[in-house]
């Protein structure tokens, strides 16, 4: 499926709860300037330090033709092979017993029932008013849970025009997620009003290897607690986010390096 921002349909969020060839992201500097940036100043500023710089490939990659070329990547039909299956999200996660309970092939829209609609990259995967400037090309996305129904894993790729769309969609988002990180995001019910529901933003991170940009998110009651990872391999974004009862930091991050070691493999 080939389709445009315009003619990207919505859906109802789902929530609960080795390294690929992933793009590198960020210089050691850069990484010690957001950790300063995380202990000041209000949750709305704006950054104070400098943002992440997406440059090149990591170790092992080969590099697209030119920024220009959509390449394999590109390709609609191959993005929902890229996935994780259950038994791969369970391996990269230690959650067991994940199964593939949902398959999407569009983007989501949520912007009808999350407050503040500004920080909606934050909230879910796969947003539309994320993507929408980057021009997404094609879209495959699948969704995870456990038999007990108290995890959840949503597993998005999203294919853009080249690779210096999929860095400047990282760069725009490292962006988004500093100035909303410490928010609190209302989940509005059908006909506008508030619902209980509130989940609050913790600070943005890159992990060691300096590829993956991730996120927590924590239900207020504490039932959920969520994980947000993004990356990105060639012209194509990886966007993941995992939820559950208990601790799930790494989970996302974990399977953003799955699904690139699997597109590479």
């Amino acid at each position: 499926m080939t389709a445009t921002a315009k003619t990207i349909r919505s859906i109802t969020r789902t929530t609960a709860a080795g390294h690929g060839t992933v793009i590198r992201l960020a210089t050691a500097a850069v990484l010690a300037g957001m950790a300063v940036a995380a202990t000041g100043g209000t949750a709305a500023a704006a950054p104070s330090a400098p943002l992440p710089t997406f440059t090149g490939y990591g170790p092992g990659t080969t590099s697209t033709t030119g920024d220009t070329s959509t390449g394999d990547d590109g390709d609609a039909a191959k993005l929902p092979a890229m996935l994780l299956s259950g038994k791969e999200g369970s391996t990269a996660t230690g959650v067991r017993g994940l199964k593939q309970i949902a398959t999407v092939d569009h983007l989501y829209d949520h912007s009808a029932t999350v407050s503040p609609r500004s920080c909606l990259g934050a909230y879910a995967t796969a947003e539309e008013s994320t993507y929408s400037a980057a021009s997404p090309q094609a879209v495959a996305i699948a969704v995870l849970g456990n038999k007990d129904d108290d995890h959840r894993i949503t597993e998005a790729v999203v294919a853009v025009p080249a690779k210096k769309d999929a860095l400047a969609l990282l760069k725009s988002t490292a962006t988004l997620w500093k100035q909303c990180a410490g928010k609190t995001m209302t989940r509005l019910s059908k006909d506008g009003s508030e619902d209980t529901r509130t989940f609050t933003n913790g600070e943005p991170k890159i992990d060691d290897d300096h590829t993956v940009l991730s996120m927590s998110q924590t239900e207020s009651d504490g039932y959920s607690v969520c994980e947000r990872a993004m990356a990105a391999y060639h012209n194509v974004v990886i966007d993941v986010m995992s939820c559950g009862k208990g601790d799930t930091a790494g989970q996302a991050v974990a399977m953003v390096h799955a699904i690139a070691e699997k597109a590479g493999s």
